[in-house]
């Protein structure tokens, strides 16, 4: 199972939270995976080191104390060639429709995900705690296929 450090807002991920908190609409959008390993300053970060692959948000619940719970359930169905998850971005827009990297978080270990096969169907369940300090406006672009009762 994998191992993450947590995560930590990206300079634009601080710029759109403080908008929310002044009262502008916060939405995530989705939850990007990849295997690239970043050294530096993480809230430099603009996109994900070596993304590959991009995965709608199936649920979104306030915590009630300055985070939000976003569940995003990741499927190897597209995946041709195997990797390891080693960084996990969540991306977001403010009213301006512009999204970018909100949080980004690395692998102390991580997970293999194997290609798909007609043998091999691998579902991962992410559950990442994001903060959003005292915005009152969060959302979540939603898809209501992968919804699960």
């Amino acid at each position: 199972m994998a191992n993450f450090n947590g995560f930590v807002l990206t300079n634009k991920g601080r710029e759109l939270l403080a908008k929310a908190v002044a009262g502008e609409q916060l939405t995530f959008t989705k939850m990007e995976v990849g295997d690239g390993t970043f050294t530096g300053d993480i809230k430099t970060l603009t996109s994900l080191v070596s993304k590959k692959e991009d995965f709608s948000i199936n649920q979104i619940e306030n915590q009630g104390n300055g985070q939000v719970l976003l569940k995003a359930i990741i499927n190897n169905q597209n995946t041709t060639i195997g990797y390891y998850i080693r960084e996990i971005g969540v991306f977001a827009h403010g009213a301006d429709n512009i999204e970018i990297l909100y949080a980004y978080n690395k692998a102390i270990e991580a997970d293999y995900f194997p290609a798909f096969n007609s043998s091999n169907v691998v579902e991962i369940e992410y559950q990442n705690i994001i903060i959003i300090d005292q915005a009152q406006n969060i959302t979540a672009v939603i898809d209501p296929s992968l919804t699960y009762l």
